[in-house]
């Protein structure tokens, strides 16, 4: 997948993944209010004695400070001789009394033991707070979301497998695209091509989408109208999704366009496909999966259907329309 394909996958999935950061990040704001601060205050002293023993003053000291909500831990530096006293708690007033009262009472211990130890102390003057701010668990909630959102969105592409694009559709079934369904001239490319590729003009064709009942419609009308232009008696018909058989006949100046519901619906597409003189299948871009593309190709394939090749639907129906529009001005014009 490219970033290209990452980013109209985004786009097509825009309100899940808009949506999902957003939650996470109200969800985690309204918990941060529910959560007790916690502070901590740090206080300590260094001495010129044996520090194991005054960290062990210490420690005595913190288990017999033994206030509601307040933690006390105790540490060594060797290296300069430093015991570090640390009182957590919900309460900054508490711990910075908490940290002081342990280290003072650990240095008059101890200089009570020695006349000759020496010890100062740097009382703790405030308390750092260990909550983070509502804006920064927001902040991280919406991050999370998002990654969440992306995974999703990413899991349903592989799942689903959609056609993203001509190249796509070519390459799952090997048929080539005969055109697609944005302009007004390109219908009558799709016949053109049609009729190249079965060596002369078909009396009935089958147009069979792969899952997107619309686009059958879309390309009917569009074969329909290349065929007028070309001043052919022109014919469309709605197939059956429950047909059983499909006999019509033709005269040589005229043409039927068959418009069949997809196989999904019921097999009457393969009835008329085995007896239509050409199959066209509709793919639209994105909605059509490759898995559904290859079932459809298979089932016709066991009717002897001839499937002579695709037609392209792009996503943007801006385009389609606008092609649409055009069509039924110059219609206008016409009459």
């Amino acid at each position: 997948m490219t970033i290209l394909d990452l980013m109209r996958l985004i786009q097509r999935h825009l309100k899940l993944v808009i949506a999902l950061p957003i939650i996470f990040a109200v969800v985690a704001l309204a918990y941060s209010f529910f959560i007790q601060a916690s502070y901590t205050a740090t206080a300590n002293f260094i001495t010129n004695g044996d520090l194991a023993f005054a960290q062990g003053l210490a420690s005595k000291e913190a288990t017999s400070y033994a206030k509601s909500g307040v933690q006390i831990s105790c540490s060594s530096q060797s290296s300069n001789k430093q015991v570090t006293i640390s009182a957590t708690g919900s309460d900054a007033t508490q711990c910075i009394e908490a940290a002081n009262t342990v280290a003072n009472n650990a240095v008059s211990q101890y200089k009570s033991s020695s006349s000759s130890v020496i010890a100062t102390v740097t009382e703790a003057t405030s308390a750092v707070c260990n909550t983070p701010s509502p804006l920064r668990v927001a902040a991280t909630a919406f991050a999370l979301g998002l990654f969440v959102a992306i995974c999703i969105v990413v899991l349903i592409d592989i799942a689903k497998a959609p056609i993203k694009s001509r190249e796509d559709a070519e390459n799952a079934c090997e048929l080539p695209v005969l055109g697609t369904g944005t302009s007004v001239e390109d219908g009558d490319r799709i016949l053109a091509n049609l009729q190249f590729a079965c060596g002369k003009r078909p009396s009935t064709i089958a147009v069979v989408p792969i899952g997107q009942a619309d686009s059958a419609v879309v390309i009917s009308n569009e074969l329909v109208n290349a065929l007028e232009r070309s001043s052919v008696r022109t014919r469309i018909v709605k197939g059956s999704p429950h047909a059983r058989k499909f006999k019509v006949s033709v005269p040589e100046d005229a043409a039927v366009v068959v418009c069949c519901p997809p196989l999904a619906a019921g097999a009457g597409a393969s009835y008329i496909a085995n007896s239509s003189d050409a199959t066209v299948l509709c793919v639209t871009e994105w909605t059509d999966s490759k898995r559904q593309l290859l079932a459809t190709m298979r089932e016709l394939e066991l009717v002897k259907a001839n499937i002579v090749g695709l037609t392209y639907l792009p996503e943007d129906k801006e385009a389609t329309e606008a092609a649409r529009a055009e069509r039924k001005a110059k219609s206008h014009k016409k009459k």
